[in-house]
């Protein structure tokens, strides 16, 4: 695995953009909650463009797609017992310190 640390923009363009998945830790001194908690909330947004796909039955080939934004209740109702993913679009219009990595 990858540290964000040494997170190199041109040779993850080069060699994983679109071509390969990757892994980076993040520092030990990010607060991984209050960020993920900051993610989320922008589903909540009706100018952000989020989207949750739920697995079922743990089956990756078999998925529920859904368009957000999303209500707290929905979000805090996602399931504990099978796979699913948040995406945001455009995070870095939203969260400047990801505009470094662009």
């Amino acid at each position: 695995m990858t540290s964000v640390i040494d997170f190199e923009k041109q040779e993850f363009i080069k060699n994983v953009w679109n071509k390969k998945a990757q892994v980076y830790n993040r520092p030990n001194d990010w607060d991984f909650q209050l960020e993920i908690d900051n993610i989320c909330s922008l589903a909540l947004e009706s100018d952000v463009t989020s989207r949750i796909i739920k697995f079922k039955n743990n089956d990756l080939k078999s998925f529920e797609y859904t368009e957000g934004p999303f209500s707290v209740d929905e979000l805090g109702n996602l399931p504990s017992d099978t796979p699913w993913s948040l995406m945001i679009q455009e995070l870095d219009a939203s969260i400047p310190e990801l505009q470094s990595i662009k």
